[in-house]
Formats: structure tokens, C-alpha cells, sequence
């Protein structure tokens, strides 16, 4: 998924994309989440009630960081993800 929608930017380079599963593209995209500078999880859990269990709840990420493989030097860009939550609503958290 892009981070900065190719829809509108036509931005196809990979610093502008996280590998997501559906649920959570469209969670992101919904500003449910985002990701900080340290590239932790930030959820906007004012925006929505879950339940389920907790370990398959989008809040018990809150804090964790992205993974990675080691070997790979691309991470998406920082400046992108703070475009996101700006857009999403995450500027006082």
C-alpha cells in the first residue's frame, strides 16, 4: 500500500509503500493508526471501539515498532509518514 495515495501523486517509489494486509491498508487509510518517527505504531483509539480478543486487537500494537528484514536497507520515508498523520489527525499525540 502507498503511504502517499498514487491516486493522487502518482508516486510509485518503495520508500512511499508498507507491505499490509487488507484489514490494515484500509485501517490506515482510515487513519486508525499511523506510524511515528521512530517508526513505532500510533493508534487513534478515540476514533473507534474494538472487541475481540487482545492480542488481535489494533490496540495491543500501540508502540510496537515495524518489522523489517535486517538485510533490507529500505524503510518507508519519514517525511511521508509524517504527511499521514498530519492527514490523519495525529498532529497532538
Amino acid at each position: 500500500m502507498f503511504i502517499e495515495s498514487w491516486a493522487n501523486t502518482q508516486n510509485d517509489d518503495p520508500v512511499n509503500g508498507l507491505a499490509l494486509c487488507k484489514n490494515a491498508h484500509w485501517m490506515f487509510d482510515e487513519g486508525l493508526w499511523s506510524v511515528d518517527d521512530e517508526l513505532r505504531i500510533m493508534v487513534r483509539q478515540s476514533k473507534f471501539t474494538e472487541s475481540g480478543p487482545e492480542a488481535l486487537r489494533i490496540t495491543s500494537f500501540a508502540g510496537r515498532y515495524l518489522q523489517f528484514d535486517p538485510a533490507s536497507k529500505l524503510r518507508p520515508s519519514l517525511q511521508l509518514l509524517r504527511k499521514h498523520r498530519i492527514h490523519a489527525g495525529f498532529r497532538g499525540l
